[in-house]
């Protein structure tokens, strides 16, 4: 029997990024062309955040936006030593996540990105050079872009609730690619793939070799993202498989206590309580139910979607912001089972599974789209005219 756990009830607040910010280990970075007015870094700074790194001419010379980063086992802290991973060409060997900017000596600028893309940079240029930032917004900020909206682009998040690829919802904006190198230069922009998905294994090694190689693996990613002192570390736990797998490592190599929150929505809304509660006990977490109504949902809706460069269809986007800001008050570190889907075969995968199996029942791609039930089927009907045109147009 699961015991009663301590209910926090969100209520509509503050804007988020209206709250104290909490601290970083590097902040968000930004560059702007050489010869652009100082009050356009100036705006590009505050629009970055707290602990905001901007290239200029007179100002460091590799910016990074960084955490838990390592090569060949030793930790990336310093600018020193991301200087000397990045003129090496060594992105590659980094595992962790990461955004750095950089300048050669005959001023050619280099951006690059994580090989899975846990970080974001945002590239545009202008007609002075280029801008480059970790958000959409601090470009804009900057004024050297116009905001216009690309409408193709548009069609293109309502087909997959959000954007593959590099393009943005701007026009003139664009995203670096997960393993991405992009390079402005005199000859003109060069972009270079610095990692991708490793070749399957030649080996046949069978389940006995393969369960205790994952666990391990398993453990390390789990553990680098601890934080090196005892302060307390939380996680967000639903009682599925991948959330409380994170959870139960947390809670088995942090000597600090693990603070585990989950979400429910009232009465009369479908909730995993029971599964999360009796994880929670077995784990022996500091539990918290945090209770989110749908007006608190709705009061944030606006500015959470707002602060999204890079929006996603994804209807837990605000109940997920609130609570990160519910966890906020007590630790700096969330651990969250994300990504477990794409890595282990969730649910979104088995239609494309099954088209593959059955090619007569549609292609792969239409399914794909299909089973994330957004407007894929739907567009012709409910696209104004301009946003039809534009897209017929590409």
């Amino acid at each position: 029997m699961t015991r009663q756990h301590p209910i926090i009830h969100g209520r509509p607040g503050r804007p988020f990024g209206d709250d104290t910010q909490r601290v970083r280990p590097c902040g968000r970075i930004g560059g702007v062309p050489a010869d652009a007015d100082a009050t356009v870094s100036t705006r590009l700074a505050a629009a970055l955040g707290s602990g905001a790194q901007v290239l200029t001419p007179t100002g460091p010379a590799v910016v990074a936006d960084f955490d838990a980063c390592r090569i060949a086992g030793r930790t990336l802290a310093t600018d020193a030593d991301w200087r000397a991973v990045l003129t090496t060409r060594r992105m590659g060997a980094v595992e962790g996540a990461f955004a750095a900017a950089w300048t050669d000596s005959d001023g050619t600028l280099h951006l690059a990105r994580d090989a899975v893309g846990e970080r974001t940079l945002y590239c545009a240029e202008a007609p002075a050079g280029p801008v480059f930032a970790s958000s959409i917004r601090a470009i804009l900020a900057t004024g050297l872009v116009p905001r216009r909206v690309n409408l193709r682009a548009v069609a293109t998040y309502l087909s997959y609730a959000y954007l593959p690829g590099r393009e943005t919802l701007v026009e003139g904006v664009h995203e670096l690619l997960p393993g991405e190198c992009v390079s402005f230069g005199a000859s003109g922009l060069r972009r270079e793939v610095f990692w991708e998905l490793p070749a399957l294994p030649r080996d046949s090694a069978g389940e006995e070799e393969l369960t205790p190689r994952l666990r391990q693996n398993l453990e390390d990613a789990v553990r680098a993202r601890l934080p090196a002192t005892e302060e307390p570390v939380g996680a967000f736990l639903s009682g599925g498989l991948d959330s409380s797998l994170v959870v139960a490592l947390a809670r088995r190599l942090h000597p600090a206590p693990v603070h585990t929150y989950s979400v429910f929505f009232g009465d009369g809304y479908a909730n995993e309580l029971p599964f999360s509660s009796l994880v929670a006990d077995h784990c022996g977490t500091d539990h918290r139910v945090v209770e989110l109504s749908p007006a608190a949902v709705l009061h944030h809706l606006d500015d959470a979607v707002g602060l999204l460069s890079d929006p996603i269809g994804d209807p837990l986007t605000v109940p997920n912001a609130l609570l990160f800001r519910e966890a906020a008050e007590r630790v700096g570190i969330v651990l969250n089972g994300e990504g477990g889907d794409p890595c282990f075969g969730g649910p979104k995968n088995l239609p494309m599974l099954l088209a593959e199996l059955y090619p007569r029942a549609g292609n792969r791609e239409a399914s794909y789209l299909r089973a994330h039930l957004k407007c894929y089927d739907d567009l012709p009907a409910m696209l104004a005219d301009p946003v039809r045109d534009a897209v017929a147009a590409a």
